[in-house]
């Protein structure tokens, strides 16, 4: 199969979005890979190229700098000759002492550091990629929530906050320029077992969030990048504006 799709995935060095970025590479779409790694980055860019003999373009950019965003991406979507779909997968690390800190103990300038990465950095990267898609009248954007931003939770609020920005971003992208043939989603994921995450965590709280789902374990990294994908295909053209639930079966409306 060979296609002349790009996608833009934002935290492509590591957890799901490494793996996104290895199963899209796998379907022969072009990737403009970002991430602060530039090594990292760049060891992929040459691992898919040569693997998959796709395009694949590094571009090191910390995504709570509007600057580097202008200067680089457009650069980068030039390079490669263009952009479908945008994946915001980059995301503020997991701090434990700030995961469960209650609503009354949260500083504005904590909140606002998890904001500037998980909600105006993806709010960035959509300004850069939107204009591409609208004139070739085509794209699909995902956005990257949790389950906390959806029903709540007694931990995580300020992560939570950002998240639910991120719901109504997508909302506003598909009511805005659904004219335009471009689709907009949001994934809300519940446990998925990434490093940054999983490892985190003592063994009591792994057997917790696990038997929190329906299904009784956490969700793999492989699940979320082959999800993110379908999104893309055109077996999703009537759904839009909509956030998919990946929790195993914890929050069901």
């Amino acid at each position: 199969m060979k296609t002349n799709e790009t996608a833009l995935i934002s935290g492509a060095s590591k957890g799901i979005g490494r793996e996104t970025a290895a199963y899209f590479a796998q379907n022969k779409i072009n990737l403009i890979l970002v991430a602060r790694d530039f090594e990292a980055l760049k060891n992929l860019a040459n691992e898919f190229t040569e693997k998959n003999k796709i395009k694949a373009v590094p571009v090191s950019v910390d995504i709570s700098n509007q600057i580097e965003i202008e200067n680089k991406i457009r650069d980068a979507i030039e390079k490669i000759g263009g952009i479908d779909f945008l994946i915001n997968l980059a995301g503020y690390p997991l701090d434990i002492s700030l995961w469960k800190k209650m609503v009354h103990e949260l500083k504005d300038d904590e909140i606002l550091k998890i904001m500037h990465v998980d909600f105006f950095g993806s709010l960035r990267l959509v300004r850069e990629c939107i204009p591409y898609m609208i004139k070739n009248k085509k794209g699909v954007i995902i956005n990257i929530s949790s389950i906390p931003a959806i029903d709540g939770d007694i931990e995580g609020a300020a992560y939570a906050f950002s998240k639910s920005c991120c719901i109504t971003l997508t909302k506003f992208i598909a009511r805005q320029y659904g004219a335009y043939n471009i689709r907009a989603y949001t994934v809300a994921l519940g446990s998925i077992k990434t490093n940054s995450t999983y490892d985190k965590l003592t063994e009591l709280e792994k057997s917790q969030l696990a038997k929190e789902t329906s299904l009784k374990r956490w969700g793999e990294p492989i699940e979320i990048a082959k999800l993110i994908y379908a999104l893309t295909r055109d077996d999703f053209s009537f759904v839009n504006g909509q956030t998919i639930i990946a929790d195993g079966g914890v929050v069901m409306h």
